[in-house]
């Protein structure tokens, strides 16, 4: 179960994060509480694994929506991250990244496309078939967190890039991060990010020189 705690609740706070809750999977349930503690406003996510916070700093700041809606997609980036392990929601245009919360709604991140989705109308509004993605490939990138994941048959691979671009392989020249694209990558075996195995070396295939004959 996520708790999320907001002091004061306002009504125009309350619906938003009410409409958001429509949107997360049935097994998950957002509850508003007031918060007496001494942040002055948080979010707060509990669940068996997880106990995610996020506030201002303290003193008499009022919540507002814009920072709502930060605050909003922060924990989005957190639930797929550690308790999901997969891109939520999923893009309907498109099949494949997360949707942005904002307050025009859900908006799809790719720069070429400016379509929106109401928040909480997502469990009735159809989504594109996942692309299929070969060991490799980069899944999903969400530029704006900075990370996204690469497809591998044991698991997906968690890589942060904090300017959407990868070096080559002598960290000169950057490539810019696309989904599909292919790149060799070196899992840190043992270590997890969240849900998802991690590498810290990425680089682009189209980088490397040709293989000698």
């Amino acid at each position: 179960m996520l708790v999320v705690r907001f002091r004061p609740v306002t009504p125009g706070i309350q619906d938003i994060v009410e409409s958001f809750n429509r949107d997360l999977p049935d097994t998950i349930s957002v509850i508003i509480e007031q918060d007496d503690s001494v942040w002055p406003w948080r979010l707060r996510a509990e669940s068996l694994e997880h106990d995610l916070c996020f506030g201002g700093p303290a003193g008499k700041q009022e919540p507002t929506e814009d920072r709502l809606f930060w605050m909003l997609g922060d924990l989005q980036s957190n639930l797929i991250e550690h308790e999901f392990g997969y891109a939520w929601p999923r893009c309907p245009e498109h099949g494949s990244h997360p949707l942005k919360v904002s307050s025009r709604g859900w908006m799809c991140p790719m720069q070429d496309i400016s379509r929106t989705w109401p928040i909480g109308t997502l469990c009735a509004t159809g989504v594109a078939d996942e692309p299929k993605r070969a060991p490799g490939e980069v899944r999903w990138f969400r530029a704006d967190w900075g990370w996204g994941v690469i497809a591998d048959p044991k698991g997906d691979i968690f890589f942060f890039t904090p300017e959407g671009q990868l070096p080559d392989e002598k960290g000169h020249r950057l490539y810019e991060v696309k989904e599909g694209h292919r790149v060799l990558y070196e899992v840190i075996e043992g270590r997890w990010q969240g849900r998802f195995r991690y590498t810290d070396f990425v680089v682009p295939v189209d980088s490397l020189p040709p293989a000698q004959p």
